[in-house]
Parts: structure tokens; C-alpha cells; sequence
């Protein structure tokens, strides 16, 4: 985000699209995908919440449903 500020605009807000057509349960289930998934999320946590400013999902199964409901504010 720091690297595309410009002098008088800065750049503080993330916007995301995603479209989970096809996503399957066991691709949640999958351990090595929920392990990888946690630990980006551990990284990036601090600036993902300084930074979302909104996401729209996409096809979202009952599971990524809750799950992105969770993450919610």
C-alpha cells in the first residue's frame, strides 16, 4: 500500500473482489490450505485491519458464508 502513495493522496484502503463459483468443502478442509491460510493471515493481520475498506463476495457457499461473516466487523 506505502509503495503506491503519492504526494497528497494516499493510498489506505484495500477493496476485494472475490468470486468462489466452484469452491469446495474439502478445499476448506484440505490441512496444508488452512495451515498456509492462518499463517498469511497472522502476518498481514495488523494491515488487513487497518486497511479493508470493504469486500464484496462472489457465489459464496454456507461455509465461506460463515466464515466471512466471522470476519466481519
Amino acid at each position: 500500500m506505502y509503495a503506491k502513495d503519492i504526494d497528497g493522496k494516499e493510498v489506505r484502503e484495500i477493496a476485494i473482489i472475490a468470486d468462489w463459483e466452484g469452491f469446495e468443502i474439502s478445499q476448506i478442509a484440505h490441512l496444508p490450505t488452512v495451515m498456509f491460510t492462518l499463517s498469511l493471515l497472522s502476518t498481514y493481520l495488523d494491515i488487513a485491519s487497518q486497511a479493508f475498506g470493504y469486500a464484496i463476495a462472489i457465489n459464496v457457499n454456507y461455509v465461506a458464508e460463515k466464515g466471512y461473516d466471522l470476519l466481519r466487523p
